[in-house]
């Protein structure tokens, strides 16, 4: 699948707020043996450092909330999701993605929309073990750092049945090197900071880690509202 505009968009987005907490990362899948690249102000932020709890409350003000003052009510929860609903309402997804204070808001859409055969300028879900990831995706996982313990299928399942909100996490995917066969993806509220993940792919650019179990594809192309 090509990457569109948006994709880079959304994507850029959240390296520039990787990049305001530190620009940490690890190499691998797991948030262990943390380093940074920058040597900066910034280096090592954490959620519980000055001005950094301040920065998570504007994901939720304009990521989730942008119209009310209700992100008020949201200072002490996991950001994680806001997270990802700042990069894609900046990105300019406007009424295309449902924006939550929870993952399952927008994956449990996912995959409605996928089970209804909607494709178009919206997002979908598949199991990792049948899609490939490419820049502007999300991939899910249940629980928070603990590696998934549901399957796609399990949450297929989940959603069929009516089932609603769950603990999970997604991270966004920013780069992928299908020659070196590895793809980084970063995340909000991972140890309490923005975090950037190193994942390794097979041949067919699948993701090979227990960490996710569904790539949220992003067919989102246009830019609706900033």
């Amino acid at each position: 699948m090509p990457v569109t505009n948006f994709d880079l968009r959304v994507s850029r987005i959240a390296v520039a707020e990787w990049w305001f907490f530190g620009g940490q990362y690890v190499n691998g899948d797991v948030a262990t043996n943390i380093k940074s690249l920058s040597t900066g102000t910034q280096k090592a932020g954490e959620e519980g450092k000055s001005g950094f709890k301040e920065k998570t409350w504007t994901y939720f003000k304009y990521g989730v909330f942008p119209d009310s003052n209700d992100w008020k009510s949201f200072k002490s929860s996991a950001w994680s999701a806001g997270f990802i609903s700042y990069c894609m309402r900046q990105g300019g997804a406007g009424v295309n993605f449902p924006y939550g204070v929870s993952h399952s808001t927008y994956v449990n859409q996912a995959v409605r929309n996928t089970l209804a055969g909607l494709n178009s300028n919206t997002i979908t879900a598949h199991s990792k073990t049948g899609m490939a990831p490419a820049v502007g995706d999300l991939l899910w996982k249940y629980g928070y750092e603990t590696h998934s313990t549901w399957t796609h299928e399990e949450l297929v399942a989940h959603v069929k049945s009516g089932g609603g909100g769950y603990n999970s996490h997604c991270d966004l995917v920013v780069d992928v090197d299908y020659q070196s066969k590895v793809l980084f993806a970063i995340g909000g509220n991972v140890s309490d900071r923005v975090l950037r993940f190193k994942i390794k792919l097979d041949d067919d650019g699948l993701i090979q880690t227990d960490r996710y179990a569904t790539v949220i594809r992003n067919n989102i192309t246009e830019q609706i509202d900033i």
